[in-house]
């Protein structure tokens, strides 16, 4: 998605100011922990967060642009010292700034936590596959002295309404049933068709229509794989039948010539 249509976000939230005297470990800004949610329905609140550590290995100083496609947005930035808060900030909207915070280096934080709460925005497009998604969080590493940026990560998420979930979930159920009687050596044509049909609906938004197809593709597929295994119980009970007479035919035969060798031996 465009963020851009989002009234241009670039919700810049400096933690950096954060100076020290010496770079500390090697390595780069490291996402500890993140808890952003994969499903979120339509004009819900929404919550996310994610903690980064290893703040000063790659530059002294730094600060954090985020990003977010949801709306009517409160960040909030938590600075810790392991288990200790030592400062916390909380900005309003999706295009914010905010200053540099100066510290005595004892005071310097060691984990930044990115949390944010927002409303879930409308869905633009509907896609069936890949399913439909937001930005719900997006975070870079910006260097205070030549802009230069790093990315730190991005969470989607994807977003629904109650009625294109009871369409993905019939569309889900009939996949599985025109799949399993393809497996079955079931003709699924008209049931394939009936399936694409109901994406290209859910595509289009039209629901309605999306679950009445869906429904009719799993109806066939069903009819489909029942008579397959008709067919295939017919097909396995005419080979038992031939074999039982052929059977029958042997012993009949083996009979005839014991009566006969019986004869022979009377005679």
């Amino acid at each position: 998605m465009n963020l851009n249509r989002y009234s241009k976000l670039t919700a810049l939230l400096v933690v950096g100011g954060l100076v020290l005297a010496t770079v500390g470990l090697a390595g780069a800004v490291t996402v500890t922990s993140e808890d952003v949610p994969d499903d979120a329905e339509v004009e819900t609140d929404m919550s996310a967060t994610v903690e980064i550590d290893d703040l000063y290995d790659d530059y002294d100083e730094w600060a954090i642009d985020a990003e977010t496609e949801l709306n009517n947005v409160t960040w909030t930035i938590t600075y810790y010292d392991g288990d200790t808060q030592i400062d916390q900030h909380q900005i309003d909207g999706q295009e914010v700034r905010q200053g540099g915070i100066d510290r005595d280096l004892a005071e310097e934080p060691r984990q930044v936590e990115v949390s944010l709460t927002g409303e879930v925005p409308e869905v633009e497009q509907y896609s069936y596959e890949p399913r439909q998604e937001f930005t719900a969080m997006n975070l870079t590493q910006v260097r205070s002295e030549d802009g230069a940026t790093e990315d730190i990560g991005s969470w989607s998420t994807h977003h629904y309404t109650a009625n294109s979930s009871e369409a993905r979930t019939t569309i889900d159920e009939a996949s599985a049933a025109v799949e399993e009687a393809r497996d079955s050596g079931a003709d699924v044509d008209r049931a394939e068709s009936d399936l694409q049909n109901a994406i290209a609906f859910y595509n289009d938004g039209n629901f309605e229509s999306a679950i009445e197809n869906a429904e009719q593709a799993q109806s066939e597929a069903d009819d489909a794989q029942s008579s397959a295994e008709q067919r295939d119980l017919l097909v396995y009970g005419g080979i038992g039948l031939v074999g039982l007479l052929v059977v029958a035919g042997v012993g009949f035969l083996l009979y005839k010539r014991q009566q006969g060798d019986d004869y022979d031996k009377l005679g």
